[in-house]
């Protein structure tokens, strides 16, 4: 009992030190809208491929690439990204995610999700530095707890949301209701902050790769 005493304390600090600080408080929210939708994605896709692309075994595999492939390319670019694309990255994620629905080939559906990976890899990046540099160090640990909770809680509210939709809607429905109301939740959040915050995009949150 003493160790779930523990990390009880340990995660209470670490929220206590997310709401302390406006920056942190909307990334996690974000962070939260990206990993709700992207649950959605990764239960229903294997049907999406196999059912309604015609794509098999193979496409599945080329689609998870894809995804990987815009990851890889975020990375070169997260330090020359503005800060404008920073703040559309989630919106722009739920909208590759909600196109799914229309999709008519399996070759836009590696587009569109060499673009989702492009969009997720460049605001993880960006919110992971800027936590690492924001938050004093001996708070580090407690706060990225704290905020792996709230991913997870996500999650899990993701995939039963998608095991729902897809039996009320269907699959391709499913991935448009639920990329649009997430694109329209992360939207107004991003715009709202950023009109109204400080940018947590600073300069500080992108150390020089050359040092």
């Amino acid at each position: 009992m003493a160790g779930h005493g523990a990390a009880a304390t340990s995660l209470a600090a670490g929220w206590r030190e997310i709401r302390r600080r406006p920056a942190l408080s909307v990334i996690a929210a974000l962070l939260a809208a990206l990993w709700a939708t992207d649950t959605v994605f990764l239960v229903l896709f294997v049907p999406l491929v196999i059912d309604r692309l015609h794509g098999g075994s193979a496409g599945v595999g080329l689609l998870e690439s894809s995804v990987s492939a815009g990851a890889i390319v975020a990375a070169w670019l997260a330090q020359r990204a503005r800060p404008a694309l920073i703040w559309a990255s989630v919106p722009l994620f739920c909208l590759s995610t909600a196109a799914m629905a229309v999709a008519p080939t399996m070759g836009w559906a590696y587009l569109l999700q060499a673009l989702a990976g492009f969009f997720t890899g460049l605001f993880l990046i960006r919110a992971n530095t800027t936590y690492q540099v924001t938050v004093p160090d001996g708070l580090l640990g407690r706060t990225m707890a704290a905020r792996q909770a709230a991913v997870s809680a996500a999650r899990s509210g993701g995939a039963l949301l998608a095991g729902g939709l897809a039996l009320g809607l269907g699959i391709a429905a499913t991935f448009g209701a639920v990329g649009l109301a997430g694109a329209a939740v992360s939207g107004a959040l991003a715009w709202r902050s950023r009109r109204r915050s400080p940018s947590p995009w600073t300069a500080q949150a992108l150390p020089d790769a050359s040092a």
